[in-house]
């Protein structure tokens, strides 16, 4: 069956990975009657009106035995709680059909998602194909890791980390340094300008200390992911940058610099994906800030038709 899944997820068997999983949903999730659910869900919207319809039999995986802790069971839809699953099943011949040309029709997606002007999946996918197996992705909160949801064409070759919850953006740099220090393995981190700001004081490290981090920071002039949302349609544009967007003058390179890190900056433009893989590819370990500084105005409308096929 086809498996949908977050950046985050861990899973890496490419057979039945589903890519873009809230483009698929959005145009076929109607065909949808059975879910089985590993995990919680939390990013995507059409994952989560998936789960809450009435007419979705939906079967949670509980993977603790607590009996205080409670099952992933977001919008109390859950038709069967239990710990594990029998797999000697034989499906259906038209459902096993239907599951293949699922997955063939979200593969079929890949090129326009490619196409698609919106700079932060051009970002987001040459870091995800950037990373290599003996490497970390931290994927940033908020439009981070959703451009990597929306734009990934194939599972992650390495593991993928990233800070959930409604605080997501808290420790994003420390978060990576830590991860660094407990596998010895190079981390990559995409994250937001406003992500990175916040954290900025993890930069500064113990005197003599060194550490294999690489920010790549999408500079779209802040909280570009309230575009996508009810604040954003809700607000003026005047409004909507005082309030949600909040974007800051930073100079990126003398902020590096103060903190004894490597600097990389790129203006992203039409044919900007090449030039980034080349700047990530050169790196060779050791603390590196990378600036992609990317035009902000339409992000919710570009992201909006990507979703829905536009």
């Amino acid at each position: 069956m086809p498996v949908l899944a977050e950046p985050s997820s861990g899973v890496r068997e490419e057979t039945w990975y589903c890519p873009h999983q809230q483009q698929v949903l959005t145009r076929w999730g109607g065909q949808v009657r059975q879910a089985i659910v590993v995990g919680t869900p939390t990013l995507s919207r059409p994952v989560g009106r998936l789960l809450a319809r009435p007419d979705v039999r939906v079967i949670v995986l509980a993977t603790t035995s607590d009996p205080v802790r409670p099952w992933p069971d977001l919008f109390g839809n859950a038709h069967w709680v239990g710990p594990d699953l029998e797999w000697d099943v034989e499906f259906a011949p038209q459902v096993r059909d239907w599951g293949r040309e699922l997955l063939a029709r979200a593969r079929g997606l890949t090129a326009g998602i490619e196409a698609a002007p919106t700079a932060g999946l051009g970002v987001a996918r040459a870091v995800w194909d950037s990373v290599e197996p003996d490497q970390i992705l931290l994927a940033g909160a908020s439009n981070a890791i959703r451009y990597l949801d929306l734009a990934a064409p194939r599972p992650a070759r390495a593991q993928v980390f990233a800070n959930r919850g409604q605080a997501g953006i808290d420790g994003t740099i420390a978060t990576a340094l830590g991860l660094h220090a407990g596998s010895g393995k190079a981390v990559r981190v995409l994250l937001g300008d406003l992500t990175a700001i916040h954290d900025v004081g993890s930069l500064a490290l113990p005197s003599g200390a060194e550490a294999d981090v690489d920010l790549v920071v999408i500079d779209d002039s802040g909280g570009q992911i309230f575009r996508t949302l009810e604040h954003g349609q809700a607000a003026s544009e005047s409004h909507y940058q005082q309030l949600f967007a909040m974007g800051v003058n930073v100079d990126y390179r003398a902020l590096a610099a103060a903190f004894g890190w490597e600097f990389a900056e790129l203006v992203w433009h039409e044919g900007g994906a090449g030039e980034l893989a080349q700047i990530l590819t050169q790196y060779r370990g050791g603390r590196r800030l990378v600036r992609v500084s990317c035009d902000h105005s339409q992000v919710g409308e570009q992201l909006r038709a990507v979703i829905a096929g536009g």
